[in-house]
Formats: structure tokens, C-alpha cells, sequence
């Protein structure tokens, strides 16, 4: 999954909403609808997981399920939320001090 550039002015937990040139990318290049889902990252060391809520000809909005925050050791850490950014509980935090998270993968469970 490619993850995208956010400015961070767009960000206002529990919500980011897109709008401009990555915009117009998301939603008529990649057809981005409600469901699916998006990386993005703010430039400041915080990556998110959102699941896009709404597209419009005006913005995408998308709701924050995980939020990854860059650095070296403990520092790096990965959080997610259950109830639209209302509490972030911590999944995984580095134990490696000289370790360093830059990016964050997902993938969808096979089905059975």
C-alpha cells in the first residue's frame, strides 16, 4: 500500500480530511470510496491508517484506526483506536534502542 503526504493542518483527531491535488488522485485515479482504506503520513514523524468515511467533489474525509509515530528506539511506537480517536491504546512499542520505524504495512487477513 503506498502512503500518501497529509498536511498536518488536515489532521484533527479523530478525522483527516483531504482535499486539493491529493484529492483529486485519490478519488479519480485510484477511486478511492467510503470502505476502503488509506496511508498517510504528516511530514512531523506520525503515520496514520484510516478508513475513508466520505468522498465528495470537495474533500475525502477518513477516520483514524492507527497512528504510528516514528524515531529511534523507544520512541517508535504504534497505537490504535476503537472509538474514532476518543482513547488510543498502545499496541507495540520498539524494545530496540538502536531500532527505527519509517513506515507501516498492512494487509488484509486471507479469507478461509
Amino acid at each position: 500500500m503506498s502512503t500518501f503526504f497529509v498536511d498536518p493542518g488536515a489532521i484533527t483527531p479523530p478525522t483527516i480530511r483531504i482535499t486539493g491535488d491529493l484529492l483529486h488522485h485519490l478519488r479519480d485515479s485510484l477511486r478511492l470510496h467510503p470502505g476502503d482504506s488509506l496511508s498517510l503520513n504528516d511530514g512531523c514523524g506520525l503515520r496514520y491508517r484510516i478508513e475513508v468515511t466520505y468522498v465528495s467533489s470537495q474533500a475525502i474525509d477518513g477516520r483514524i484506526a492507527y497512528l504510528m509515530s516514528s524515531g529511534s528506539g523507544d520512541k517508535a511506537r504504534i497505537y490504535k483506536t476503537s472509538d474514532g480517536g476518543e482513547h488510543w491504546d498502545l499496541q507495540f512499542t520498539n524494545p530496540d534502542p538502536k531500532g527505527f520505524f519509517d513506515s507501516i504495512a498492512f494487509w488484509d487477513a486471507p479469507a478461509v
